[in-house]
């Protein structure tokens, strides 16, 4: 029980770590709005905290249809400031063909997890978020940054968090066996090849949607 307590306790305090980390991006955003007048990422930034906001209070049921809608809306958002594919997508479409089959296999991934096991929102955070920093900066190649990695970082945390805290859990911890740190580890991989696999199916959408 203390283990326990202790893990809960270190896991938390990681979490409002990372929390801090997005209110940097989200301040430092605003500042770059003003000093070098550009106001996008400030926008998606803000625009997406609110809907955070409005929609963890509401907590939607249906968590594949609920988190799926989310994922959609983050991507238009994204799209029509201008960052759709972090910029190369050519049209709403292209931005769809490209990003929905990943967020699909990530969402369904958590949703197994969860249909199965009790996972805290702390540890959720955590893990969820560490698929958004693999697929948004370690995979794309933005490690060599550091600033990239700073400024991009805590949101790309912070979003792919959000889009699976948001939906009422299929499990409570009533009902559900809690997942040890073994199990996580393993869900955290399984659902990292899924999303591989959604980016080769999406990969191969983008080519057909072109045609």
């Amino acid at each position: 029980m203390r283990k326990i307590l202790l893990d809960f306790r270190r896991m938390r305090a990681v979490t409002k770590a990372l929390l801090i980390w997005y209110l940097l991006d989200l301040f430092f955003s605003l500042i770059i709005g003003v000093l070098e007048n550009e106001w996008s990422l400030a926008i998606y930034l803000s625009i997406w905290t609110v809907i955070c906001l409005i929609c963890y209070k509401v907590k939607p049921k249906f968590f594949v249809v609920s988190a799926f809608l989310l994922a959609v809306l983050e991507e238009t958002i994204v799209y029509f400031l201008g960052g759709g594919l972090q910029g190369t997508a050519t049209s709403l479409l292209d931005d769809y063909a490209g990003s929905l089959p990943v967020f699909l296999m990530f969402i369904l991934g958590w949703w197994i997890v969860l249909k199965n096991y009790y996972v805290d929102d702390e540890t959720l955070y955590f893990h969820a978020g560490l698929h958004g920093f693999l697929f948004e900066i370690t995979i794309p190649g933005h490690l060599l940054s550091l600033l990239t990695v700073f400024l991009f970082g805590g949101s790309a945390f912070f979003i792919y968090a959000s889009i699976i805290l948001i939906p009422s859990k299929p499990l409570t911890i009533k009902d559900g066996r809690k997942a040890t740190t073994h199990h996580k580890i393993i869900f955290w991989i399984l659902i990292a090849i899924s999303m591989i696999l959604g980016g080769i199916i999406a990969t191969i959408l983008r080519t057909y949607s072109k045609i």
